[in-house]
């Protein structure tokens, strides 16, 4: 297995650190796998992403789509997570 170091915002390795004190990672590089299995890393998955993304930004710009809040998100990350974590086992 190869090793990496890289430099991330303090908000993000916090989040990081984290997860792993929850029990829901063994390690830090796992979160990181996770979240970039999570990508695909594809140029094909990555176009579709932006796509949704710049859809979204639009529907927001016009007022037809809700703000979330950052514990929004982060419960329908969590669940994404936890959904592929249990489609693997």
């Amino acid at each position: 297995m190869a090793t990496l170091t890289i430099t991330l915002p303090d908000d993000l390795a916090a989040d990081i650190r984290a997860r792993v004190a929850a029990g829901e990672y063994p390690d830090e590089g796992a979160v990181i796998a996770d979240w970039l299995r999570g990508l695909d890393g594809s140029p094909a998955a990555l176009a579709q992403w932006h796509a949704e993304v710049a859809e979204i930004v639009d529907r927001l710009d016009a007022g037809q789509e809700p703000l979330l809040t950052l514990e929004d998100v982060m419960a329908e990350l969590d669940e994404a997570r936890r959904l592929r974590t249990a489609e693997r086992a």
